[in-house]
């Protein structure tokens, strides 16, 4: 069983071994106490994995840190790093750490290896014509949640304290693991919503299958507060930051069943589009009368205020 990477696929399979990657910038997690570079890059690694139904076995780690970042940074990554690994039995092969250029910025990207937990492989179907596309979670998850911790002294001469407080996600629903275990055997693919937002998503997965899609934006999940905070810094949420959420593409006979699962989870899950031969990505709203063709993007809209 062989299936190499995409801009749509999130990881490489080989001799039912499962590779995956995971990276992350400190640069975006200004004021996260609870979220690391090493700890965000080690979810997405592993959330990677769960797309192909495959739990983690082995790790790599590789660290780049600017030339004032310090030894700290080194030390502090690798032992939360150590101690994850061990909570969830994974080993730690080895890594590298470099230092490279002048900043106190650094990356993060681990590498892992996983096996599947049956013979299952959910990548090895064929996305078609026709089937629904499903969005478990919701719209710039950790988007919003960095944005809201970087600027929160900002925020309070706009909103309340109590909204803003509503404004964002526990770091911990980054994980996506549960969501794809729910999808598993209805699934026909499934792509997380990372960079990019929603919108490079969709794209993505389009691409990959090598086909179009009529995208009902009305349909996209979203919360108000995450609405409101992005009309404030004047960025779009469907281009933000969204780590935490799920694409799922599935034949029309397992779509109620697959929102009722998550429904009974407790997990917000829409269809937002159904998938096409034309190969034109049409982005259509009855609520603001808006038809469009979506474009690739590899600009994330959380770049505008962070980096």
């Amino acid at each position: 069983m062989t299936a190499g990477p995409s801009s749509g696929s999130d990881f490489t399979v080989y001799d039912n071994i499962v590779f995956a990657n995971g990276s992350a910038d400190s640069l975006l997690l200004k004021n996260c106490e609870d979220l690391t570079a090493g700890k965000l890059a080690y979810i997405r690694a592993k959330n990677h994995l769960a797309l192909a139904g495959a739990l983690p076995k082995t790790m790599s780690i590789d660290i780049v840190v600017g030339g004032h970042g310090g030894e700290g940074i080194l030390r502090n990554e690798m032992n939360l790093l150590s101690s994850l690994a061990k909570d969830e039995d994974i080993t730690i092969l080895g890594g590298t750490s470099r230092y490279l250029g002048d900043g106190k910025d650094y990356l993060v990207n681990i590498s892992m290896t996983g096996h599947f937990k049956d013979v299952t492989f959910v990548q090895d179907k064929k996305i078609k014509a026709g089937m629904k596309l499903i969005m478990a979670g919701v719209t710039a998850m950790l988007g919003t949640s960095l944005l809201k911790n970087a600027f929160y002294e900002e925020l309070r001469g706009r909103f309340s304290e109590s909204y803003i407080e509503t404004m964002g996600y526990p770091f911990d629903t980054v994980d996506i693991s549960k969501m794809a275990e729910i999808a598993r055997d209805k699934a026909v693919a499934m792509h997380d919503i990372s960079n990019g937002g929603v919108y490079a998503a969709v794209y993505q997965i389009t691409d990959t299958a090598n086909l179009g899609i009529t995208l009902n934006h009305d349909m996209i999940p979203i919360d108000q507060p995450t609405i409101e905070l992005c009309e404030y810094f004047g960025i779009n949420p469907y281009q933000l930051l969204a780590t935490g959420g799920l694409l799922i593409a599935v034949d029309k006979e397992n779509e109620e069943a697959l929102l009722d699962a998550y429904n009974e989870a407790g997990i917000i899950a829409r269809t937002i589009g159904v998938f096409t031969k034309e190969k034109e990505r049409l982005v259509i709203s009855d609520k603001f009368y808006m038809r469009r063709v979506l474009t690739p993007n590899s600009f994330d809209d959380i770049e505008m205020k962070l980096c």
